[in-house]
């Protein structure tokens, strides 16, 4: 079997039935979450995507419910505020 370097394989690409490592089968799963990124069996992260998004309004109507009565410019701060905590945990 050869795999074009230029394209990265899926897993159907491979087209094993089973693997085995050291002794161990290793099941076929439809998504992994690597390094806090979610991949489908296809290497895509699509619902990662959506994911993040969906924690990202999600957060933004928290916002909007407990500061009603901020300033479009300290809103701005708020959210900037919140996107460098959120990196750094």
């Amino acid at each position: 079997m050869w795999i074009n370097v230029g394209v990265s394989p899926t897993v159907e690409d491979l087209n094993f039935q089973t693997l085995i490592l050291s002794d161990n089968v290793i099941a076929k799963v439809d998504k992994i979450k690597d390094l806090g990124v979610t991949f489908d069996s296809r290497l895509k992260f699509d619902e990662h995507v959506d994911i993040k998004i969906s924690k990202a309004y999600q957060m933004l109507g928290i916002i909007k419910r407990n500061f009603i009565h901020l300033t479009p410019d300290s809103f701005v701060v708020l959210l900037s505020l919140l996107s460098l905590l959120s990196d750094l945990i």
